[in-house]
């Protein structure tokens, strides 16, 4: 066999078995660009429709937007045809609108572009995302891009709901939503409550915005026992990663993920969320088969660089779940003391939703949290862990009174919550650096407590009805308006002769109290406390008070 009839075998091979694989349709999604060897280009898809089937094997369509390559395939399209009525994908010919007796095809490598089905920067492209979005789903997956069009950004007239899984939305332009009665601008789940698996809402270049357009929803009274309606929202997910987006303007919540596991938010923002929370992550998938032994019943969510902020109510918050992990993260500007019947809100949260006893697994490293209302971080459980947290000046409220005197505290602890504090810095706050307070037998607060307090308007440390305290010996609190350290549990509800303080600060500080002032607490120790311009008790003449404790073990 020669070397000529072996090419040209080989070479007709190759040219069936592209054809073939191009006809198969949709396992690649970018489409290939057009190139000198091509056939002669045609203007639009009218064109494209006009030219007599098969007459040449492979066209290159110059629309702009729609522009690829296409292939003529012969065989019964009719069905792809039917499902792709926007012709991003199956183009039939003028003589045979049905696709029966074959179709142009676009030959595909890479993402579904939302133009191919007809997008444009003037109007809504809520139908082109749809007709990507079913290539992606008829693919098994794949990547749908709104591409950088510089008009403003894309325009959505209604939500984009994403339910296929192995499905990622790249935005590399803004979104806003265009609807003025309550809805979302994404919306990731499936109607039938199944779980959706591995998707994923992420910028591949600059940081791109999602507006909810919240402020101009109309027709919405606040319940949050009724349909919210955040700017995105993953509902029933397994597999979760949102990368490089900031979520503005959410109606109630800017991004919220809830009953979802295993999930990644990297460099996301939420900001001015008309009611509720920038970022949210609510409840584990499997949240009522929860198993402390078994991680798959945990949230199991990273938070990496994430930021909330100028929100109605918390910045960053964990809701119900497990397993967190945030690193980096930053909440400023949030939370109201204006509006009755509305979340106070401050920067960040941890909270179990009634469930007390579950062990919330979360690690915050290096959190940021400056000038919020209320709170800098506000946990009601335990398993709570802090490490080099920096937070500075929470407000106290003007407009509403807040009866337990609790909120504008850097940290505040309450029910069952138990936090441990490594290498914190703590200052400025409207309120007491870090409030303890029980909310009723057997629901008492611990702390674990390494850094430095500054200049809280009120105290140090203030606990109600704690369960424990421990006080490093590396710690200082300095410049507190009242006492450095006050721990009592009085009320007969609340503990009183119960819990356990150990407090070995090694220095407080120009404190406008006492500084340290326990009652009724069961056991009390404190040891090498330097004392420096703090008042005396005017009965012992000590700075440092415990009365009506069962056992005390005081050394200076």
């Amino acid at each position: 066999m020669s070397m000529e009839t072996v090419s040209r075998r080989s070479l007709l091979w190759a040219l069936c078995s592209s054809t073939v694989l191009g006809s198969l349709g949709l396992l690649a999604s970018r489409s290939i660009p057009i190139d000198a060897q091509d056939n002669p280009g045609v203007a639009g898809l009218k064109a494209l429709k006009a030219l007599r089937p098969g007459h040449n094997r492979t066209v290159a369509l110059q629309a702009a937007g729609r522009s690829g390559r296409f292939t003529w395939d012969g065989s019964d399209l009719s069905h792809r045809v039917a499902a792709d009525p926007l012709e991003g994908i199956y183009v039939a010919p003028a003589v045979d609108s049905t696709g029966a007796s074959g179709a142009w095809v676009r030959q595909i490598d890479g993402p579904f572009d939302i133009r191919w089905f007809g997008a444009s920067g003037s109007g809504d492209c809520l139908a082109a995302f749809n007709g990507a979005l079913s290539a992606a789903r008829s693919a098994g997956g794949g990547t749908i891009v709104f591409p950088e069009q510089g008009q403003g950004g894309w325009r959505l007239g209604g939500t984009a709901i994403i339910d296929a899984d192995n499905v990622t939305i790249d935005l590399r332009d803004d979104v806003t939503l265009t609807r003025t009665t309550p809805c979302s601008t994404f919306r990731f789940g499936k109607d039938n409550g199944a779980t959706l698996r591995a998707v994923k809402l992420l910028c591949s270049g600059r940081k791109a915005t999602i507006d909810g357009n919240g402020h101009a929803m109309t027709g919405y009274a606040y319940n949050a026992r009724k349909p919210i309606y955040p700017a995105v929202e993953f509902r029933n997910c397994d597999g979760v990663t949102v990368e490089n987006v900031h979520v503005t303007n959410g109606l109630v919540n800017c991004l919220l993920v809830r009953f979802s596991s295993n999930i990644v938010l990297q460099d996301c923002d939420g900001s001015h969320s008309v009611y509720d929370n920038g970022i949210s992550v609510n409840f584990a998938l499997n949240y009522h088969a929860y198993d402390p032994q078994d991680s798959r019943t945990w949230t199991n969510a990273r938070l990496i660089r994430c930021r909330g902020f100028d929100n109605n109510a918390v910045g960053i918050t964990n809701y119900g779940g497990y397993g967190h992990t945030w690193t980096d993260c930053e909440a400023w500007g949030n939370g109201q003391d204006r509006t009755e019947g509305l979340p106070w809100g401050g920067g960040m949260t941890v909270e179990m939703n009634g469930h007390n006893l579950r062990d919330s697994r979360t690690t915050i490293i290096n959190p940021k949290c400056h000038d919020n209302r209320n709170y800098d971080l506000l946990a009601s459980t335990f398993g709570v862990t802090l490490i080099k947290p920096d937070f500075r000046g929470p407000k106290a409220p003007v407009v509403r009174q807040d009866r337990t005197s609790s909120y504008g505290s850097n940290l505040i602890v309450f029910g069952r919550g138990g936090v441990k504090v490594v290498a914190g810095t703590f200052a400025n706050a409207g309120r007491d650096g870090i409030r303890l307070l029980a909310t009723g037998p057997g629901n008492y607060p611990s702390l674990d407590f390494d850094g430095i307090i500054s200049s809280p308007a009120d105290y140090g440390i203030h606990g109600v009805g704690i369960a424990e305290v421990k006080v490093s010996n590396a710690s200082q609190i300095i410049d507190a308006g009242k006492a450095g350290i006050q721990l009592k549990n009085i009320n007969p509800r609340y503990n009183k002769g119960g819990g356990v303080a150990i407090l070995n600060p090694g220095v407080i500080r120009n404190c406008g109290g006492l500084a340290i002032a326990i009652d009724s607490l069961g056991d009390v120790s404190s040891r090498g406390v330097d004392v420096v311009n703090c008042q005396r008790d005017r009965v012992s003449a000590s700075s440092i008070s415990v009365r009506n404790s069962l056992r005390s073990s005081i050394r200076r």
